[in-house]
């Protein structure tokens, strides 16, 4: 299993809008094959910092996501709100 943990920090007052656009790459993502979760939250104490956190069944299943179209299509748009380069942290569970 692969877990990931992608933040990607909002430009204040870009918040709501992170959230919208996430919506739909987040209900694309879980219809895909070997995508065990994949579920989005906000910082407690920095409202413009999200988290990504995603369980995914192997790496290829993981690769196969960053080839979809709804991940090629949104996530650049979910970059351009950002004032950071994404964080993104992967870990192998065996």
């Amino acid at each position: 299993m692969i877990i990931v943990h992608a933040d990607l920090h909002a430009v204040p007052g870009k918040e709501k809008e992170m959230i919208e656009k996430a919506k739909p790459l987040i209900d694309g993502t879980l219809k895909e094959e070997g995508c065990l979760f994949y579920s989005l939250f906000r910082d407690t104490v920095d409202e413009c910092l999200f988290r990504f956190v995603e369980g995914w069944a192997s790496q290829e299943a993981l690769d196969l996501h960053g080839e979809t179209d709804h991940f090629q299509t949104i996530l650049p748009q979910l970059v351009e709100l950002t004032d950071k380069d994404p964080d993104i942290k992967s870990y192998e569970i065996k």
